[in-house]
């Protein structure tokens, strides 16, 4: 990742660079996955898609909006080492932000499947969902049934004893 400034808007973005050179076409299906499904999501509590395109040395790069607060891991994280808390009010807050954004990528037949404070950004007070690398879009609602039959088996096979 790294950080970078667009000198027409004066803005800082985040550019997300991925190295090809030695990808086999699966790992770069996932990365076009990623960049189609952060172009068709607009959303208040996604982390905002700007760009993206294909460097000289052949690398995938995306730019996307910077949240200059960082991750909620590094966030939880620092409380705890300084042994702080946070208010319920805002831990409220945040969950109500993330099950928006949840629910509006479900409603768009979009699962995000890696879940995690690494992947909870903020912004300004505000909460944002990135990191789509192994996301899935689904076609139709079958697709979605399937899944989740998928995982609920796959779960169920986990627990037996």
């Amino acid at each position: 990742m790294f950080l970078a400034t667009c000198l027409s808007e004066g803005k800082e973005y985040v550019l997300k660079r991925i190295k090809a050179s030695d990808m086999r076409p699966k790992e770069k299906e996932k990365i076009e996955n990623e960049i189609r499904i952060l172009k068709q999501t607009s959303h208040p509590n996604v982390v905002p898609y700007k760009d993206s395109f294909v460097d000289q040395e052949g690398n995938f790069n995306i730019v996307m909006m910077y949240c200059e607060e960082g991750d909620l891991y590094k966030k939880i994280r620092s409380a705890h080492n300084s042994f702080s808390y946070f208010e319920e009010e805002q831990v409220w807050d945040w969950v109500a932000q993330l099950f928006l954004a949840l629910s509006f990528l479900h409603s768009e037949k979009i699962l995000h499947r890696d879940l995690k404070t690494q992947n909870l950004f903020l912004h300004r007070g505000r909460l944002y969902l990135g990191d789509f690398g192994i996301s899935k879009s689904l076609e139709n609602t079958r697709e979605l049934a399937e899944t989740v039959a998928s995982s609920v088996h796959r779960n169920a096979l986990l627990h037996v004893p």
